[in-house]
């Protein structure tokens, strides 16, 4: 008994020191921050063990220096109390605060997208009981829905320490900034971003380094959530940690192309295991004939048949092939094409998407734009690898219906990847022309889009990948020369690599979630609850991927048109 009592006494005292070192480092920082003379100081520290949401404390004080010793004082009590292995320290200290009566706060939360508010509240002007900005949104206290602060899910978060609920909202709040300051495993401090779009995180230039870490990172969430069956943990829904229950076969399918990937960045033999067993469970459970010449990808749980689930498996199932230098695929990838070109209008080019299963009827014509490209990208793919005319003339066809049709209107990454894979084999002018005006006509809408929406990365950079073949080889189209705006092109695609990171889980965003380890490191949809899906891990990583590929590349061109 003794010796259990020895044993906390000494982890207590390794955490206590840990934590005082964070702080002082820390401190440097912090106290630096010029703040409104007029008003009292109120600093706020995050600890977190890695596993657990975080532990925000804060006090007030006359001067900031008598804040921070305040608080300084708060941890240590508490992590002595939990005994609170201090893994993360964030500090932030509020930089302006301004009064909102109660009846205003709707009108503030409807300004803002779900979950993209980055004010703290104060529910009196002493700052007694006050919360930033990441304990709000990450604990669902926002209502962005009604435009109102939820009671139910504040006192749940109270609750937690222990803490009276509160029955009514306060006529009079406090809306406040801070100036935010993270202390890592490693006791380096970075000073986080103030402003809205990018509030609370690291500073990044999206340098390769970066973005080689949060590719290797996200990838690895998604060999992690790989189980035994080569099926994926479909999801988190993060802020209560529940797992997604359901399941979709192509997101499955997409989400194996970026394993593929992976192991073509790293070559690392471990993740092989993992990636065959991901492609059984394709080839294994969700393909069925229709006939000993055509087969589908076929969505279980819906009883469907989808177009564009034939084209993406076609496309990893060619990947896979040429990384391993195998055909065992070859037999099936040319079924599935048959059952493309099966639901194809070989007249005007048009796409069927989806079909009943079993009974292979016609259920709906069209469903979702990204079908087209999806199983025009197919196509193309099967040619490269099988060099079949048959797949390349569909393709064609899809192609110039997408251009009668103006697709460029749907800003569809999938049809990036098709126009580009076609152009290898078909480098008409028409085709060049439509890959550019896909992006041209969309970059300002790209350029400013505030959520991280993560296929225009793809987009970006596939078609980034077409124009500097058409440059590197001499092609000239009157697009290029007339209509498109290179300068701006490569100025969006540097804008989105910087701002998808708002979609990372770095520490001081994880931090606040129900279970950090669970997520971190993985990227999020913040609009939806920084939901964790493995297709939204896909997307991110599918246009990172094509970043570091071409990062070279990108900085040449950079030179080429300076500010």
């Amino acid at each position: 008994m003794g010796n259990n009592n020895s044993s906390h006494v000494l982890l207590t005292d390794k955490f206590i020191l840990q934590y005082n070192e964070k702080m002082l480092a820390l401190e440097k920082e912090v106290l630096q921050v010029k703040t409104p003379i007029d008003l009292e100081k109120t600093i706020f520290i995050s600890i977190c063990n890695g596993q657990d949401r975080a532990t925000v404390l804060h006090e007030t004080a006359a001067t900031a220096a008598d804040a921070w010793l305040a608080v300084m004082k708060s941890g240590q009590k508490h992590i002595k109390k939990e005994m609170l292995k201090p893994l993360w320290i964030k500090a932030d200290i509020v930089i302006s605060r301004i009064e909102i009566s109660k009846e205003f706060t709707g009108k503030i939360i409807s300004n803002y997208r779900p979950f993209f508010m980055r004010k703290g509240i104060s529910f009196d002007p002493d700052f007694k009981t006050a919360y930033i900005e990441a304990e709000l949104n990450c604990n669902g206290i926002i209502d962005y829905k009604n435009q109102e602060i939820n009671l139910f899910n504040l006192n749940h978060y109270r609750k937690r320490d222990d803490m009276e609920s509160i029955r009514s909202i306060p006529d009079k709040l406090i809306f406040f900034d801070c100036q935010g300051f993270m202390c890592d495993e490693n006791n380096k401090v970075s000073k986080l971003y103030t402003n809205q779009m990018d509030y609370g995180r690291r500073p990044s230039d999206a340098s390769y380094e970066d973005i080689h870490h949060v590719v290797n990172t996200a990838s690895n969430f998604l060999f992690q959530s790989l189980q035994e069956n080569g099926q994926f943990i479909y999801g988190y829904l993060p802020i209560f940690n529940k797992q997604i229950a359901s399941y979709n076969i192509m997101r499955h399918t997409t989400s194996v192309w970026t394993l593929l990937n992976q192991y073509k960045l790293t070559m690392n033999e471990a993740l092989v295991p993992k990636i065959e067993s991901a492609v059984r469970y394709i080839t294994e459970h969700h393909i069925v004939d229709k006939d000993q010449d055509t087969s589908f990808l076929l969505e279980q749980s819906g009883g469907e048949i989808k177009i564009g689930g034939n084209g993406v498996a076609i496309v990893v199932l060619c990947i896979y092939m040429e990384l391993f230098h195998t055909d065992c695929f070859n037999e099936l990838v040319i079924k599935l094409g048959n059952g493309i070109l099966s639901l194809q209008n070989q007249e005007t080019g048009e796409y069927w998407h989806v079909l009943n299963y079993p009974d292979f009827t016609e259920k709906e014509k069209f469903r979702i734009v990204y079908y087209d490209g999806e199983a025009t990208f197919g196509l193309c793919k099967l040619y490269s690898h099988t060099k079949d005319k048959r797949w390349l003339n569909g393709a064609i066809k899809a192609v110039d219906y997408f251009i009668e049709h103006n697709y460029e209107k749907h800003i569809d990454h999938w049809v990036a990847y098709a126009v580009n894979e076609i152009t290898k084999y078909v480098p008409s002018e028409k085709y060049f022309n439509f890959g550019l005006k896909n992006v041209q006509v969309n970059l300002e809408k790209i350029y400013h889009q505030d959520t991280s929406f993560h296929t225009y990365m793809e987009m970006l950079m596939i078609t980034f990948e077409l124009y500097d073949r058409m440059k590197s080889s001499h092609v000239k189209s009157d697009y290029s020369e007339n209509h498109f705006d290179a300068r701006y092109f490569i100025k969006t695609i540097y804008k989105r690599a910087t701002h998808m990171l708002n979609g990372y889980l770095y520490p001081e965003y994880a931090m606040y979630l129900k279970s950090p380890s669970t997520v971190l490191g993985a990227f999020c949809v913040r609009h939806q609850g920084y939901r964790v899906r493995i297709d939204d891990v896909q997307h991110f990583l599918g246009g990172y991927y094509l970043y570091l590929m071409n990062y070279e590349k990108l900085a040449a061109y950079e030179k080429e048109f300076p500010e």
